[in-house]
C-alpha cells in the first residue's frame, strides 16, 4: 500500500500544480479582436492580421478563422500599427491604434478588392466604442499622469478626479499622513459605493501592491514612481469575471517598458526653509523658523537589449527630508518641583495631593460628601516624600527611584500651563527610496510561431528609519495559454523589500 500511495500523491500534486499554472491572471495587457470582411460584408477567412508595437517593433500575428474573426491577446499597452493581408485583396493598414491597460478593443476591417501589393492606409486613430466587456471605468493616460500637478508625486491622488471615487482621508500633518506621497500607505478610497477595505490595486496585473492585512486591507502600500507609470485605469464597477477579490473597484496600473530607442528622465524637487514663512505656532511663542530641507529626486532609463526582441526599463526615486514639524505636547510644568531629596512638590499647582496608602472610612473630619464612603489623607504641604527625604515613623517613600529618574529626563516647559506647555521646533530627518525594473522579450521558436515573454517588475521599497527587513515573494512562474493557439508564456517575478 505504501508503494502505491506515492504515485497517487505525486500525480495529484502534478495536477494541482498544472492547474495553478493555467489559472488566468488579472490581466494588465490589452486584447485586440475583430472581424475581417469583404466589400459585400462576407467573412474573409485565413487573412493575416499583424500588430506591431511602434516604439519597440514587437510583432504579433494571427490568422482569421472561417468566420473572419481574429483575436490577439497579451499586447503590452502602447501604440500599434495593425496590418491585414489576404489573397485578392488590397492590404489594409491602420497606422495608429492605441491600446490601453487591460483594454479589450474591437477593430474590424473591410478589405477592398485588388492586389496585395496595393495598400489602403488609415492614419487616424479609430473611434472606440467598448463592446468587448461590461466593466466601466476611467483611464489616466501618460499625458495626464505626467502633466497633472501632484503634490508629492503620488499618482493615485488622481483617482479623486474620476467618477465614483471618494478620498476619505481626514487626518493630516505630523500626527497623520497626507496621502500624497508614495509611502503613505492608504486604503481610504471608496469606489463604486463600496467599503474602503474591498478595493484592489494591481501593478502589471499583479495584486502585489495591495495590502491585505495590518488594518489596511483594500489599499496600496506602495505607489509607483510617477515617471515610471505608463498609465492606470480605475475600473468601476469591475464586472468582468477576471476581476476577483473585490467588492469595490479595481485600479490597474502598468509601468513603462523599454523600446528600440534609449529614453529616460531625471528630476529633483527641492525645498529649503530659506524660502518659507515661519509657522503659526513658532510665531506664537517667538520661536525662530525651523530648518527644512527636502530633496525628491530620481530618474528612469529604458532601451533595447536586442532590437525588436529584448528591452529593459528601470527607475529610481529617492526622498530625503528634514522637516521642522512643531511638536506641541505636555511636560512637567514649572509649578511641579523636584526637590533635592527626591520629593516632588505639587503645592504650586493648586491641587491637593492625597496619600494612596491612607485610605480609610470617612470620619467627620474628612468632610465627606453624601454617598462617599472612603477618604484619604493629603500629603503635608502637597509634597510627595522622596526616597532620600527624612520620613516620620511608619511613612514610606511614595516616589519610585526609577520614575524619579525618568521625570528628570523630561524637558523644561517652553510656555506656562499644565497642558500643552512644550513646543519643540526642531526637525525630523528621514530618507526613503523606491526602485522599479521591468524587462520584456519576444522569442521566435523553431516552428516559426512567435512566443512572447514579459516580466512584471522587480521592486524594492526601503526606509532608513529602522533596520527591520522583510522579503515577500509573490507571483510564481505562471503559464497562460492563448485563446488563439499561439503560445504565450508570462513569466512574472515580483518581490518587495521594505524596511520599517
Amino acid at each position: 500500500m505504501r508503494v502505491g500511495r506515492f504515485p497517487l500523491i505525486g500525480s495529484l500534486a502534478v495536477f494541482l500544480l498544472s492547474s495553478a499554472m493555467l489559472l488566468p491572471a488579472q490581466e494588465f495587457r490589452a486584447t485586440l479582436s475583430g472581424i475581417v470582411k469583404d466589400p459585400s460584408g462576407g467573412a474573409v477567412p485565413k487573412a493575416r492580421v499583424k500588430a506591431v508595437k511602434k516604439d519597440s517593433g514587437q510583432a504579433y500575428s494571427v490568422t482569421t478563422n472561417d468566420e473572419g474573426f481574429y483575436a490577439i491577446p497579451y499586447l503590452i499597452p502602447g501604440e500599434y500599427q495593425v496590418t491585414v493581408e489576404a489573397a485578392s485583396f488590397r492590404r489594409s493598414v491602420r497606422t495608429t491604434v492605441p491600446l490601453n491597460v487591460a483594454e479589450k478593443q474591437e477593430l474590424d476591417f473591410t478589405l477592398e478588392l485588388g492586389s496585395v501589393q496595393q495598400e489602403v492606409a488609415v492614419t487616424s486613430a479609430p473611434e472606440i466604442v467598448n463592446t468587448a466587456d461590461a466593466s466601466g471605468g476611467t483611464l489616466m493616460d501618460l499625458e495626464q499622469v505626467q502633466n497633472l500637478p501632484l503634490n508629492g508625486r503620488q499618482v493615485y491622488m488622481l483617482m479623486q478626479l474620476t467618477p465614483g471615487v471618494m478620498f476619505l482621508q481626514t487626518q493630516f500633518g505630523s500626527s497623520g499622513y497626507s496621502g500624497t506621497r508614495g509611502w503613505d500607505a492608504n486604503n481610504n478610497y471608496s469606489m463604486c459605493g463600496g467599503w474602503t477595505s474591498y478595493n484592489q490595486f494591481l501593478l502589471n496585473g499583479s495584486p502585489a501592491i495591495t495590502d491585505e492585512a495590518d488594518g489596511w486591507a483594500g489599499g496600496w502600500f506602495m505607489s509607483p514612481n510617477q515617471d515610471a507609470v505608463q498609465e492606470f485605469k480605475i475600473v468601476c464597477p469591475a464586472l468582468d469575471a477576471e476581476y476577483g477579490r473585490t467588492g469595490g473597484g479595481i485600479v490597474n496600473t502598468t509601468l513603462k517598458a523599454g523600446a528600440n530607442d534609449f529614453h529616460g528622465t531625471l528630476f529633483d524637487y527641492y525645498v529649503n526653509s530659506a524660502l518659507n514663512a515661519n509657522t503659526f505656532t513658532n510665531n506664537m511663542v517667538g520661536a525662530p523658523k525651523g530648518l527644512q530641507i527636502t530633496n525628491q529626486y530620481g530618474g528612469t532609463i529604458g532601451g533595447p537589449l536586442y532590437r525588436n526582441k529584448a528591452f529593459f526599463f528601470g527607475s529610481f526615486e529617492g526622498y530625503h527630508e528634514i522637516v521642522p514639524f512643531p511638536v506641541v505636547t505636555s511636560t512637567l510644568p514649572d509649578s511641579v518641583k523636584i526637590l533635592p531629596d527626591g520629593s516632588v512638590d505639587f503645592s504650586g499647582t493648586g491641587y491637593r495631593v492625597y496619600d494612596p496608602l491612607t485610605t480609610h472610612l470617612c470620619t467627620a473630619s474628612d468632610n465627606c460628601v453624601n454617598g462617599q464612603t472612603y477618604a484619604r489623607t493629603p500629603f503635608p504641604n502637597d509634597v510627595i516624600p522622596g526616597p532620600n527625604s527624612p520620613l516620620p515613623t511608619g511613612i514610606l517613600s511614595r516616589v519610585n527611584p526609577s520614575g524619579l529618574a525618568i521625570m528628570k529626563l523630561y524637558p523644561a516647559p517652553t510656555v506656562s500651563g499644565l497642558l500643552n506647555n512644550y513646543i519643540q521646533t526642531g526637525g525630523l530627518a528621514e530618507g526613503r527610496y523606491r526602485y522599479y525594473s521591468r524587462w520584456s522579450a519576444s522569442i521566435t521558436t523553431s516552428t516559426k510561431r512567435r512566443d512572447s515573454m514579459a516580466s512584471g517588475l522587480g521592486s524594492a521599497v526601503t526606509s532608513i528609519a529602522t533596520h527591520r527587513d522583510f522579503l515577500t515573494p509573490s507571483l510564481p512562474e505562471t503559464l497562460i495559454p492563448s485563446a488563439t493557439s499561439l503560445p504565450r508564456c508570462l513569466t512574472s517575478h515580483t518581490y518587495f523589500l521594505r524596511s520599517g
